[in-house]
C-alpha cells in the first residue's frame, strides 16, 4: 500500500506520506513497524517515527441489546447469560 503511494526507497517520502494520512495514531504505529521491518531487511537507514496510541474506552451494550442476545441464544446458554 504504501509503495503504490510512494516511493518506498526513500525514508523520508515514506515518513512525510505516514504522517500526513489521515487515520488513527494505531494504524500510524503499525505502517511504522512494518516499514521498520522493510527498511531492515534493505539495509536502509531511517529514523522511526514514534505514535502512541489513544486508548478507547470500552463498548458496553444497552439493556436491550443485552436482552435481544439473551433471547436469541439457545435455552443453555440463555440461563448462563
Amino acid at each position: 500500500m504504501i509503495a503504490r503511494q510512494t516511493d518506498i526507497d526513500n525514508p523520508e517520502k515514506v515518513k512525510e506520506y505516514i504522517a500526513q494520512k489521515a487515520t488513527s495514531k494505531g494504524y500510524k504505529e503499525n505502517l511504522t513497524d512494518i516499514y521498520d521491518r522493510y527498511v531492515r531487511y534493505n539495509g536502509l537507514n531511517w529514523q522511526r517515527p514514534y505514535y502512541i496510541r489513544e486508548s478507547q474506552t470500552p463498548y458496553v451494550p444497552t439493556e436491550e441489546e443485552i436482552n435481544i442476545l439473551i433471547n436469541s441464544s439457545p435455552p443453555r446458554y440463555a440461563l448462563i447469560l
